[in-house]
């Protein structure tokens, strides 16, 4: 434990309030005290950064604070509490704007309050919020992506979204496998639920102290609000706009795959022959539609019989060597 000294001074001029002033902090290691990264923290895992705005707290409403980074000679204002995008449009007018990136644009939040079964002397307060990544990645510049130079300290959707159980409304543990049945199904989720009985071990950084029979309430109530959820109008506008999504792909990758396709043949080299037009082949099967209408058309200029042809792997042709009768 470092050895701190405290001193207590009174500046001349006082306005009410506490500067406070940290020197040596974390043996003067600078790095991690950029302006996003240390942003994105308050924002996320301090008591500023609460989600109790979402069920009606207003206590801490008018709170402000001005921050500036070591790498930022200005301070920048945040308001008090997590921040959620607002509910989408209709899904409609998100396919109409977006086409085949409607789903990622896709938002819809739903809060719920409640005691757990078996202790209704314990309440939650949850907050589940159904993001695309596109919604995500407007309001959050430390979303990691294509084409896009985030800010040191950067992370990915999987690393950062899902469910997250909370004390004080505050952030503490994520529990992504009670959201989780096929796969990263909780990459979809910006959701928090809070319980002030979890328990924390020292660092605040886990609620596995808490009984094993309240955990078991907690996840129930996670799963039931999961199942709302998925059985919801949310879920079924996000999946309708996944379909209408990859049927709209579905034809553009058509339409792009005739037209190179026809402009490809229009380039393939063609001849007569018996008043039959011969195109040159560019794929296995054209060599073999080739020879077939080679063999209808001088049935003696081949001298084997084709007996099998199969593409599915390794040899396509099977031929006998001569055209007696098989036998």
């Amino acid at each position: 434990i470092p050895t701190v000294n405290v001193i207590e001074i009174t500046p001349p001029n006082a306005t009410s309030g506490t500067q406070i002033k940290i020197r040596g902090y974390n043996n003067n290691r600078r790095e991690l005290f950029t302006h996003e990264r240390v942003k994105d923290y308050i924002q996320w895992f301090t008591k500023f950064g609460s989600i109790e705005t979402s069920f009606g707290i207003e206590a801490n409403n008018n709170v402000t604070l001005h921050l500036a980074g070591l790498d930022h000679s200005t301070s920048e204002q945040l308001t008090f509490g997590h921040f959620f995008p607002p509910d989408s449009k209709s899904i409609q007018k998100l396919f109409d704007e977006h086409l085949v990136k409607a789903p990622d644009f896709y938002c819809k939040r739903l809060v719920k309050e409640g005691q757990l079964k078996n202790f209704p002397e314990i309440k939650y307060h949850a907050v589940f919020c159904i993001e695309g990544n596109k919604t995500k990645q407007e309001y959050n510049r430390m979303l990691r992506r294509q084409g896009y130079k985030a800010p040191e300290g950067a992370y990915t959707v999987q690393e950062r979204y899902g469910l997250w159980l909370c004390k004080d409304f505050i952030p503490i543990q994520r529990k992504n496998e009670w959201l989780t049945f096929k796969g990263s199904e909780y990459t979809k989720f910006h959701a928090f639920l809070n319980c002030q009985d979890f328990r924390l071990t020292a660092n605040r950084g886990s609620v596995d102290n808490t009984p094993s029979e309240i955990m078991a309430d907690v996840k129930e109530a996670v799963l039931g609000i999961y199942s709302e959820i998925v059985q919801g109008d949310a879920w079924r506008e996000i999946e309708w706009l996944e379909s209408e999504a990859e049927g709209y792909l579905t034809a553009e990758r058509e339409r792009t795959d005739f037209q190179w396709r026809a402009s490809k043949a229009n380039k393939a080299n063609v001849c007569e022959y018996k008043d039959t037009i011969l195109v040159e082949p560019q794929r296995e099967i054209g060599v073999f539609a080739l020879f077939l209408k080679l063999d209808m058309l001088m049935p003696d200029l081949f001298p084997f019989e084709v007996v099998d042809y199969d593409t599915h792997s390794g040899i396509d042709v099977v031929a006998k060597g001569d055209k007696c009768v098989f036998r």
